[in-house]
């Protein structure tokens, strides 16, 4: 695979790559956009759900707290407390008499609504209290579940989950069958009635021997699964309605059907008041709500398969791989449109290069006009002139060398006649009494003798010196009065040999330039010393300064026009380098406004020695 990969053209490279890095982003943005929905749809479903099961708990629990207070009302009812309180509660034809009183004084209490069926007062003997939609016995009351039930509850009502009233009452088979158009399941508030009244601000209980009757209020299982079902709208939804023991209140019809007992998670739910759970319920994850209804202590529960939750998701992600693959699509084209740009180029390139391998330089101008290319072109074609330029100018320098050296066999075909003629001129100044003109005629033949006839590269520097003496002693004469030159050299140098001219430019470029603005008042100081290893040479002047981005490129190589001026200084360091080593050099440290100062660092050696290297 590596080995195919090696092979590969470098446009091919270049689109694959560009695939990969368009589409896989893609592909990790889509599943962690799918991953993150999932989990705001589920943070989104607690949150929704949580409230919609406490809003129906409260509405649930509203109701029997209802309920509750008014059953309360009901112990200081003075009507009942007179009835109840007398020796012939339990004759039945006194209490058939007054049963339709006493319904008369429940309902007052609790007025008939859809949740309830009816409210009764149940004695051992007689059952108070009527309803049209709900058959309830006048007797047979005493030994049901209900009546002993209220019976133990003194201080609150008792919540009966939902049950069979026929099976309650114990009714044989052929009696249930008479009785199979009334409603049979139901659930039930109980409670032991203790009737009281106020008597001259007195609190008057119930005589101790009459009994206290039971209140049975009897309501619709519809009442929970008509609340909870409208909330169970998601598709797989269901609700569960339990007691403290998991014993089944009331329950979606959809819902599946299985003993909670064995679910070790309802464990962990029946310790918290309210919240939310993810469950493994009969093989399916599932989304469990729970809350409690305060007054029963039942617990309430919604169900929500998580499938159904995330079921858009799957879209989602079919949505999501459906736009990799177009941005693939759309990556392939691009990526093929960018590599033919980009290898165009190239391809260009390795054309110019090749004609070049053949000698053929002159390959035509530049055509590619932006972008980065654009620069390399450009220096590509840059080199190839100036590699073309070179070549020519290496011939004419050949063809200069050759005339150079005809010149210089001309020129010393008779060396004395310069020297004669200036001699003449300076016999005929001093017997005109010019003295000054004499002095600069006898410099300029010592700096003109010095010139032709030493052709060594390597002087001793008092050599050096006489020539730089003659030369600032005609400078001066050019530019009078402004500057002077002072000189501060180690006597153990003067044997030492340096190369011809070495200080001449630094000098120059001082008087000249350094000097320009000034009238008067330029100092050039030059300096030599030994240093370990090194002999040193320092030329510092007072003038104007060299500009910092001026400094930096004094002595770099290739500069053009603007650069000329400073050509002779360049010369001189590359000289030194090419003589000694990279060690040694020219350093150029400069203020503006300040002045300039040259350090020049030559080896410590003798003239045999420096001959020899040369």
């Amino acid at each position: 695979m590596a080995r195919q990969h090696k092979e590969m053209g470098f446009r091919t490279k270049l689109t694959i790559s560009y695939i990969v890095l368009i589409a896989i982003p893609v592909a990790i943005v889509s599943l962690g956009y799918y991953q993150r929905s999932a989990e705001i749809i589920l943070q989104t479903t607690r949150v929704n759900f949580l409230s919609v099961l406490n809003q129906s708990n409260e509405l649930i629990n509203s109701k029997f707290v209802q309920v509750e207070n008014r059953a309360r009302d009901l112990h200081t009812d003075r009507r009942l407390y007179e009835y109840f309180n007398t020796p012939d509660v339990n004759n039945h034809e006194n209490a058939s008499e007054n049963d339709d009183i006493i319904t008369g004084i429940l309902n007052s209490y609790f007025p008939r609504t859809e949740d309830i069926y009816t409210v009764n007062l149940i004695t051992s003997e007689y059952t108070y209290g009527l309803s049209p939609s709900l058959w309830i016995p006048k007797s047979k009351f005493s030994g049901s579940q209900i009546y002993i039930t209220g019976q133990m509850a003194d201080n609150n009502l008792i919540w009966m989950p939902p049950y069979d009233l026929l099976d309650a009452l114990k009714i044989r088979e052929d009696e249930k069958l008479e009785l199979k158009r009334f409603d049979e399941i139901i659930f039930t508030a109980t409670r032991k009635i203790e009737f009281a009244t106020i008597e001259n601000n007195m609190l008057q209980r119930m005589d101790i021997m009459r009994e206290r009757p039971v209140l049975a209020v009897h309501f619709k299982e519809e009442m929970l699964s008509d609340i909870f079902s409208d909330n169970t709208s998601t598709e797989g939804s269901y609700y569960y309605v339990l007691t403290e023991n998991g014993q089944v209140v009331s329950k979606s019809q959809n819902a599946d059907t299985f003993e909670f007992e064995d679910l070790a998670w309802l464990n962990q739910v029946y310790g918290n008041v309210s919240g939310t759970s993810l469950a493994n319920v009969k093989g399916e994850k599932m989304l469990v709500c729970y809350d409690i209804i305060d007054t029963t202590g039942w617990i309430s529960l919604f169900f929500v398969p998580y499938e159904s939750l995330v079921k858009p998701l799957p879209q989602m992600l079919f949505f999501g791989l459906m736009l990799t693959l177009i941005v693939i699509l759309l990556a392939v084209v691009i990526a093929v449109i960018i590599s033919r740009r980009i290898t165009g180029p190239i391809n260009m390139l390795l054309k110019a290069i090749r004609h070049m391998r053949e000698g053929d330089f002159d390959i035509g101008t530049n055509k590619v006009k932006t972008g980065e290319f654009k620069y390399l072109f450009s220096k590509f074609y840059e080199m190839s002139e100036r590699l073309d330029r070179l070549i020519r100018e290496n011939y004419q320098v050949k063809i200069n060398e050759q005339e150079a050296q005809i010149k210089a066999l001309y020129f010393q075909f008779n060396p004395h006649f310069l020297y004669n003629t200036l001699n003449v001129i300076n016999w005929m100044a001093i017997d005109n009494d010019q003295d000054e003109i004499s002095d600069m005629l006898v410099r300029l033949s010592d700096i003109l003798e010095y010139t032709a006839k030493n052709e060594n590269t390597i002087v001793s520097l008092e050599d050096e010196l006489d020539y730089m003496r003659s030369y600032v002693f005609l400078m001066s004469k050019r530019f009078i009065g402004r500057f002077e030159v002072s000189y501060d050299m180690n006597e153990n140098l003067m044997e030492y040999p340096v190369p011809k001219f070495f200080m001449q430019p630094f000098i120059e470029n001082a008087i000249l330039h350094g000097f320009s603005d000034t009238e008067k008042g330029g100092l050039v100081e030059i300096k030599g010393w030994i240093e370990e290893d090194f002999i040193c040479f320092s030329i510092e002047d007072n003038g104007k300064g060299i500009e910092p981005e001026t400094l930096s490129s004094i002595l770099e190589d290739d500069k053009g026009d603007s650069e000329r001026k400073s050509v002779g200084i360049r010369i001189i360091h590359q000289r030194i380098r090419k003589l000694y080593g990279m060690r040694y050099g020219v350093e150029i440290q400069s203020v503006p406004g300040e002045g300039t100062k040259v350090i020049i660092r030559l080896p410590k050696m003798g003239m045999e020695e420096a001959e020899h290297e040369i």
